[in-house]
């Protein structure tokens, strides 16, 4: 039987063609809405409102004209002083904005800083605005300003300013809508929202009430009900799964047909009779004569692993000619797709690993956090993102335990790096970004190797073509949409560079577009801009494996310079 990634006990999302992502089960009745305005670029040497640089190019709305994608040579920009801290690149952002008020539609004081999405690197700087109107936010409106070098090379204006507003009068008793929608045991307000929906001749405004719920068996959903009819507008599920999956022993990658390895343990909390040492990147540490240190779980600076089931693993110390280890070594009794103890140490050992080589290239506040993982839950054949930490399950039912696959937990981390970085508005591409995360760590195309114990495969395979907008649908398969689409992208980056090559720049292009891509279908033009050399083109040494790997899963056209 085919085993696919869900989305927390209720699965099964199917999205119709207004580009929204439903779910069935028991209670959810609604999925989740996505607006992806379709841009087209056409034939002009100027814009009503806007100057535009020799080898600037302006893409507007499909259907209402509107500008969408701003690049190239911004005239604008050559006046600009260089900037050099983030509110430098925020004051220009905004002087933009007042300079072409008509043209984008918007004020500065319509905008709202997103900080969490907010990169400022050596080599791209990215910001992302909120947009407000009449006061409240407009949950799918954003307005991007994408920088190369200090210089302004992309505006991406998806403020939808030309969006009629919602003038109704709210009804009450939304409560009731909210709780009845998934049958919830718990309900929170959360304040209300504007959306924008696709109208006959453009877009309208609807104003939605929010809540956090929990319904009967546990599951978390964030609830949105449409405030002047009582309609529910939206069930987004807030829990994000995949499923279908000092020193110490780990697995390079998964438990299946490997050999463990002994790593170092990095940053790891060591106790000992007089208090606690903490372990450098590479796994050392000192303690006074005679104080002999212990490890009493996986807990460490950036990463603590609670078990939910089983006991914490343990480890004392031993002294070699005035040289301490403390070494856990591998349960040679247990299973290795059960063993709960290795699954403890794999995901210490991997969850620091991604997160130090994903600070190579960005370094959000978020990686200074300590982030806990949940280990061992005593569930099968799943593991999910909560919002605040990874949760891993136990062997049974024909899977192993997803904490020996770190596929799975690079996924799930990537999830937590979506929210980090901006939030998780595109279910799809948020899928799409998890197995991203995955390949760019393994170079794989298969997600999840090891997860069904019986022949050791995965849950997905990014070679599997999926082509935007004919395999939007069900959140997983519509997500290799993206993910297919960085695993060619990786192919051909191989194929001209070699492996290791290719790697870096998948990371740089991935881990740096997350912060300014709201959708998979924006996803295009943010790369082009991280890899462009200079203002004048958007043009960058990798433009046609780029434009190449896009346009073979839709989202992009061919570019006639390519060959």
């Amino acid at each position: 039987m085919a085993t696919v990634l869900v989305a927390g006990a209720s699965s099964g999302f199917v999205a119709p063609k207004a580009h929204m992502e439903t779910f069935s089960g028991a209670n959810a009745k609604v999925g989740i809405r996505v607006l992806r305005p379709q841009v087209i670029k056409p034939e002009m040497t100027a814009f009503s409102g806007m100057t535009l640089g020799t080898h600037a190019t302006v893409k507007v709305d499909a259907v209402t004209g509107a500008p969408r994608i701003i690049s190239g040579d911004l005239l604008e920009a050559r006046e600009m002083v260089s900037p050099s801290t983030e509110s430098d690149y925020v004051s220009q952002a905004l002087r933009y904005v007042d300079a072409h008020t008509t043209a984008l539609g918007v004020t500065a004081s319509d905008l709202e800083l997103n900080h969490a999405a907010t990169l400022i690197a050596k080599d791209v700087q990215f910001l992302k605005f909120n947009v407000r109107r009449d006061g409240l936010i407009v949950k799918d409106a954003v307005v991007d300003f994408r920088f190369k070098h200090g210089r302004l090379a992309e505006v991406n204006n998806q403020s939808y300013t030309e969006a009629k507003p919602d003038t109704r009068e709210a009804l009450a008793n939304l409560d009731q809508a909210a709780e009845k929608s998934v049958k919830a045991t718990s309900l929170e307000p959360q304040g209300e929202v504007y959306r924008v929906v696709a109208a006959d001749h453009g877009y309208q405004l609807v104003r939605v009430a929010q809540y956090a719920a929990v319904s009967q068996d546990g599951q978390r959903f964030g609830v949105q009900v449409e405030e002047a009819t009582g309609k529910v507008f939206e069930i987004r599920p807030t829990e994000f799964y995949m499923s279908g999956a000092a020193k110490g022993s780990v697995y390079a990658r998964t438990y299946y047909q490997s050999t463990a390895q002994v790593m170092p343990y990095r940053d790891l909390n060591l106790t000992y009779s007089g208090g606690k040492v903490t372990t450098d990147v590479n796994g050392s540490f000192s303690v006074a004569d005679g104080a002999k240190p212990k490890l009493s779980g996986f807990d460490g600076t950036y990463v603590t692993v609670v078990p939910d089931t089983g006991k914490k693993v343990t480890a004392s110390g031993g002294n070699t000619d005035g040289v301490w280890s403390v070494i856990f070594e591998k349960d040679s009794s247990a299973e290795p797709s059960e063993d709960k103890n290795m699954a403890q140490s794999m995901l210490y050992y991997h969850v620091n690993k991604i997160i130090d080589y994903a600070k190579n290239y960005i370094h959000p506040s978020w990686f200074d956090e300590k982030l806990t993982v949940n280990a061992n839950l005593d569930q099968t054949c799943n593991a999910y993102w909560d919002g605040s930490s990874l949760n891993l399950f136990s062997a049974g039912d024909g899977c192993a335990n997803t904490g020996l696959v770190s596929d799975v937990y690079y996924h799930e981390w990537g999830h937590g790096l979506d929210q980090n970085t901006g939030g998780i508005d595109d279910g799809a591409y948020s899928e799409g970004f998890g197995d991203t995360m995955s390949l760019m760590m393994t170079h794989s195309n298969i997600i999840g190797l090891g997860f069904i114990v019986a022949d050791g495969s995965g849950v997905r395979d990014l070679k599997d073509l999926k082509v935007y907008p004919d395999d939007t649908g069900e959140v997983h398969d519509e997500g290799q949409i993206i993910g297919g689409t960085f695993w060619d992208l990786f192919t051909g980056l191989k194929a001209a560079y070699g492996e290791d090559k290719a790697g870096d720049l998948l990371a740089n292009f991935a881990l740096k577009s997350i912060y300014t891509a709201t959708k998979y279908t924006d996803v295009y033009d943010a790369l082009l801009v991280i890899d462009s050399a200079n203002l004048k083109s958007n043009h960058g040494p990798n433009f046609c494996i780029i434009n190449k790997a896009f346009t073979r899963h839709g989202l992009a056209k061919a570019d006639k310079s390519c060959k």
